[in-house]
């Protein structure tokens, strides 16, 4: 969903991601108290690598999404799921089942279709395409982080509060600092991005809960509809037309991942 609230407001990269971030501040500080969470500097301290990763993975997506094709920086984000999958089995003992892995490949094969079945093929840049490493390696870590600190027993907004606020700062701080435009003006541009930042912090206050229940491998693989969703969300605000590879493509990710689904409940009940 992010591209579209991104395309959609009439503001720079640098506003759109500042403002992103500190308008989650405040509401992921409403749920930190709701659960009982209490301030500390250990909490603070904690959150400032997996911030720091955060605002990385986001502000280098959105700079690859400007520097090369929408299609080279979308599929590479997408490897991130593929890093946690086989990450995980040295970190988390978790088991690599060829039938996950198998089924991984596919969603990722959909999810190519999607991303490439509905543009031209655009030549893409080193340094955009570097961009999108950067996406997804530090978003593979963070997952990984997530991961971790969920299984030691961190309670959910008090992971994620303090690391959208440091997010929050890094994102602030790296728009002053490439002297780029942090004006936003006109009432619907402050609503698309105080719409992406309340949409934004649902979604990952959802994937850190499911860190907690579920397999790193499982949880992160269900990124992988991120394109399905957002050529949807295209289809429906720009009337982008949806190519049949698209729509084959989208059915073919979310087959894979209700499959994904699926194994997984069912290796759990033999456990």
């Amino acid at each position: 969903m992010t591209p579209i609230f991104v395309k959609a407001a009439d503001a720079t990269s640098s506003a759109v991601l500042a403002f992103r971030m500190v308008f989650a501040v405040p509401i992921a500080l409403v749920f930190f108290f709701k659960e009982g969470s209490k301030i500390n500097k250990r909490l603070l301290i904690q959150a400032i690598l997996p911030g720091f990763l955060f605002f990385l993975a986001t502000s280098s997506g959105y700079a690859s999404f400007q520097k090369t094709s929408i299609a080279n920086a979308m599929l590479i984000s997408q490897l991130a799921p593929i890093i946690v999958m086989f990450s995980a089995p040295f970190l988390f003992k978790e088991s690599l089942e060829w039938r996950r892995v198998l089924l991984a490949l596919i969603a990722l094969g959909g999810a190519a279709f999607v991303v490439f079945g509905g543009s031209t093929i655009e030549s893409g840049s080193l340094i955009g395409d570097g961009l999108a490493v950067i996406n997804c390696i530090t978003w593979a870590g963070y997952l990984l982080i997530v991961k971790r600190r969920r299984d030691e027993g961190v309670m959910l907004w008090a992971f994620l509060a303090p690391v959208m606020f440091w997010a929050a700062l890094f994102s602030v701080l790296f728009g002053v600092l490439i002297r780029q435009s942090l004006s936003v003006s006109g009432l619907f541009n402050w609503t698309m991005i105080m719409s992406l930042a309340v949409i934004s912090i649902v979604a990952h206050g959802l994937l850190t809960w499911a860190q907690q229940r579920l397999d790193a491998a499982v949880a992160s693989l269900f990124l992988l509809a991120m394109p399905v969703v957002s050529a949807a969300a295209a289809w429906i605000v720009f009337n982008e037309v949806l190519a049949i590879t698209q729509i084959v493509g989208g059915f073919i990710v979310i087959a894979a991942l209700v499959a994904v689904s699926l194994l997984s409940n069912k290796n759990r009940k033999l456990m």
